[in-house]
């Protein structure tokens, strides 16, 4: 009875413990998710900026070509 007993805590501790692993492993994996996604964003920012200077660039330069107005 009492080897039962403890073999049952023991496998029991075995699944806590791969189940503690797996907890661990997503957790990981989610830190390096949100690591990316705010690099991604990141590169979004910068992209957005340089497409805005494009912009205005593109606008001074279509002022410079119009003739003057009379």
């Amino acid at each position: 009875m009492k080897k039962k007993f403890f073999k049952n805590i023991e496998n029991d501790n075995k699944k806590i413990n791969i189940q503690e692993k797996y907890i661990n492993e997503l957790k990981n994996k989610i830190s390096l998710n949100q690591i990316e996604i705010k690099n991604i964003q990141e590169t979004i920012k910068n992209l957005s900026k340089k497409i805005n200077d494009i912009k205005l660039y593109i606008d001074r330069l279509l002022k410079v070509r119009q003739p003057p107005h009379y």
